[in-house]
């Protein structure tokens, strides 16, 4: 039997042909460590900040065969715009990984958040390809 895994990613409506490889989730504490006079430093326990996510995406400019079209492609160029459009917007969107063994969902991310800031890099090893770098944090709405 084999236990062939696969992982579906989407940032917004853009499904990534080629899975990053390797995706930084980071759940930071809103703890505060202060100096008392008598008792020395001190740790005051506060609850969780917001999730941080970095990952390199290859935006691949042909149709490779290692890369995964099943849920449509964007251009270089318009996965770029898009991100841009997000950050000059301001609007949240969802970041979703899809972890599949033997064909079926074995479990996933579903995080609602905000791109932070993005990177293009160019490089003459790649071809027309592209690696974006990017940084996303959690959004919780609130009122």
């Amino acid at each position: 039997m084999s236990l062939m895994s696969q992982y579906f990613v989407f940032l917004d409506v853009i499904p990534l042909p080629v899975t990053p490889e390797k995706i930084e989730i980071s759940i930071p504490n809103l703890n505060k460590t202060i100096t008392m006079v008598d008792q020395g430093e001190i740790n005051i326990l506060r609850g969780k900040g917001l999730k941080e996510i970095k990952f390199d995406m290859l935006v691949p400019s042909f149709k490779y065969p290692f890369a995964n079209y099943s849920f449509g492609s964007f251009s270089t160029s318009q996965i770029i715009a898009r991100l841009e459009h997000l950050k000059e917007q301001c609007e949240p969107v969802y970041f979703i990984v899809t972890r599949c063994r033997a064909g079926k969902p074995a479990w996933w991310t579903n995080i609602k958040v905000s791109v932070e800031d993005f990177t293009v890099t160019e490089d003459a090893n790649n071809g027309t390809d592209v690696i974006i770098s990017i940084n996303l944090k959690e959004y919780k709405s609130y009122s």
